[in-house]
């Protein structure tokens, strides 16, 4: 008794030291990255910014501690993949064969969609909702945009429209698991429509139809990859039943 308790505190201090070593190696590459994409920040602030006459900061210290936060959000993108390997390294050894296999590829997809979400919100939402407030200037009216600020608006845009390219994962986990048929997706499509405009309403950081509808369209070709994704999971789910009788 004595001598599997020994080895039972020995795996957890095995686990625990595995935990600590794939922490501080997620710790310093997301230093490094952070180092590396703040020297990128003024080039990024560059795109986000052409369509703007200038941009200001209101106070001493903005500029820098905006370029910072441009720069921590651009490393936590990057770096998500490496870390999400590590979670998977770790959990691995608990899961089936078939198990790590389905959820290993899980990462790159998922890392896939979000930034297919992100480069849309960046490249075409942003400038649309940009083009569309600054519509408003007038020679009485002069748009003066500070760095915070513009970065805020960017950022508003890009990690929601990430996480919404999710979607498919989602539906997709929660179809293994056994909670979503796609025959009640389809019979509920209406209410699906629905709660997807009221989301991008809510999600979106401006009041503007554009980048509400650009991200409800998007949700709604997502929504139907999805019911077709579900249908192909659970054609699977039945044939193993079946076999398995």
């Amino acid at each position: 008794m004595a001598e599997f308790q020994g080895l039972a505190n020995l795996e957890i201090w095995n686990r625990l030291g595995e935990i600590r070593r794939r922490l501080i190696w997620s710790a310093v590459v997301l230093v490094a990255t952070f180092a590396l994409s703040y020297l990128y920040t003024p080039f990024i602030l560059q795109q986000i910014s052409e369509k703007l006459k200038q941009l200001i900061f209101l106070s001493p210290a903005e500029a820098f501690f905006s370029r910072l936060k441009l720069a921590f959000v651009m490393a936590v993108i990057i770096t998500a993949p490496y870390v999400l390997w590590h979670i998977w390294r770790f959990a691995s050894p608990g899961l089936k064969r078939k198990q790590r296999r389905s959820s290993f590829w899980l990462i790159p997809i998922s890392f896939a969609l979000f930034s297919a979400g992100a480069s849309f919100a960046f490249f075409v939402v942003a400038p649309l909702a940009l083009r569309f407030f600054l519509s408003f200037a007038s020679t009485d009216l002069e748009a003066l945009i500070s760095v915070d600020a513009l970065i805020n608006f960017v950022i508003g845009l890009v990690i929601p429209f990430g996480f919404m390219f999710e979607m498919p994962v989602l539906m997709l986990f929660l179809a293994k698991v056994g909670l979503v048929k796609p025959e009640v997706l389809v019979k509920n499509r209406k209410f699906a429509v629905l709660i997807i405009f009221i989301l991008a309403a809510i999600l979106t950081p401006t009041p503007d139809a554009i980048a509400q509808i650009s991200m409800a369209l998007p949700m709604l070709l997502l929504f139907e990859v999805s019911i077709l994704v579900i249908k192909i999971v659970w054609r699977k789910r039945l044939r193993e039943a079946e076999m398995a009788e």
